[in-house]
């Protein structure tokens, strides 16, 4: 990664234990043709500890495209 720069940055809650955040990015790395937007969701759930941790993340959309799942089949 040469650069990155957060574009959007949202969060809300769930409920009690669980959150969600949305981050958008601007990314330029050596092998891309120029910048490349992307946008995640990520969640986080408190476990029992009381330990916040990542449990989701989503890529949303990369290069304004939703992924083809397909790969995973």
């Amino acid at each position: 990664v040469e650069d990155n720069s957060v574009t959007r940055l949202r969060g809300w809650s769930i409920d009690d234990r669980t959150g969600v955040a949305e981050i958008a990015c601007i990314t330029t790395t050596s092998s891309s043709y120029g910048p490349v937007p992307h946008r995640w969701l990520v969640r986080a759930r408190e476990d029992a500890d009381g330990i916040w941790r990542i449990d989701r993340l989503i890529l949303v959309q990369m290069a304004g495209r939703t992924p083809d799942w397909g790969w995973l089949r």
